[in-house]
């Protein structure tokens, strides 16, 4: 009952739909959005913030000598998979820090290039010129 914010005794016993009136993330996990089957529940408890994801599985009953299949409710599953979007930024923040680090490398090699196909360091002869374009087609 942490991660609501509730003690035991304020939610046993107690219909969902009036407990959700003044709780936000009860509210949230009761709402059948389709978002909300595609992005993880940011929940800030412990003063941290972890994210779940929600599946809901249905109840049914089939009384004793019925064919018939009833509703009776259903539970509400979160899988915490902080851990997942952790792993997720750091791989993000990793390839953005190696793309930025090859690209600024990168083009000062275009540019350096540039200068020398204008001769502007002195002339050029055959051979180089064939390096300066295996350089160019390789950066």
């Amino acid at each position: 009952m942490a991660i609501f914010g509730l003690k035991q005794d304020e939610v046993v016993g107690k219909n969902v739909a009036d407990l959700s009136v003044n709780n936000d993330l009860i509210r949230t996990l009761i709402t059948s959005e389709t978002i909300e089957k595609v992005l993880p529940i940011k929940i800030f408890a412990d003063d941290r913030e972890s994210y779940f994801e929600k599946e809901v599985v249905d109840i049914t009953i089939t009384p004793t000598g019925k064919e018939k299949e009833f509703a009776n409710g259903n539970v509400i599953i979160l899988r915490n998979v902080t851990f997942f979007k952790e792993l997720d930024f750091a791989k993000t923040n990793f390839i953005a820090t190696v793309s930025h680090e090859l690209k600024t490398h990168i083009s000062s090699i275009k540019f350096s290039l540039q200068l020398l196909e204008k001769e502007v360091a002195g002339a050029i002869i055959k051979e180089q010129n064939q390096l300066l374009d295996s350089i160019k087609e390789d950066s």
